[in-house]
């Protein structure tokens, strides 16, 4: 909002009145659970019954632990989370050895952890994730933004 940057990146959902949002990457969070978890098998899942679940959070400090936060809340309840991490990789490998569950982006369990984990899907509320591009509403468009825009596969 200082004008130090041009352009940032974030995980959807995400809304901000001052900033515009381009959406790059569209999927969904799932529940990523280790193959012996007793969700395993399961295709879908609904919220609420994550309740007693143990679960492995980003940090408090990234805007997606409380979109988590929030779903849960719409659900009924508040989640058990017994770790966090500001590494999503070191969630993953807790939840491949089955210390938790988390909620994650598909594509970065289907990417490196397919073998090791499940993906369920939430419903109940469903919940989206993506990745967008911001920048300040009402700032041109430099030469370098529109490329890396162009890049990204949005059209101006």
């Amino acid at each position: 909002m200082n004008d130090k940057l041009d352009l940032g990146v974030v995980v959807e959902p995400f809304h901000n009145p001052k900033l515009e949002l381009k959406i790059v990457f569209r999927s969904e969070a799932v529940l990523a659970v280790s193959k012996d978890h007793r969700f395993a098998d399961r295709k879908e899942i609904d919220f609420a019954a994550l309740k007693e679940e143990p679960m492995l959070a980003v940090s408090k400090d990234y805007m997606y632990y409380d979109q988590v936060i929030l779903y849960c809340q719409k659900a009924g309840f508040t989640p058990n989370i017994v770790f966090h991490s500001s590494q999503w990789d070191i969630l993953l490998e807790m939840a491949a050895e089955n210390q938790g569950v988390t909620i994650i982006g598909k594509p970065l369990v289907e990417k490196m952890y397919s073998e090791r984990l499940n993906c369920i899907h939430l419903k109940n509320p469903e919940f989206p994730w993506g990745l967008g591009v911001i920048y300040k509403k009402g700032r041109p468009l430099t030469v370098p933004m529109k490329c890396f825009l162009a890049l990204c596969g949005e059209d101006l």
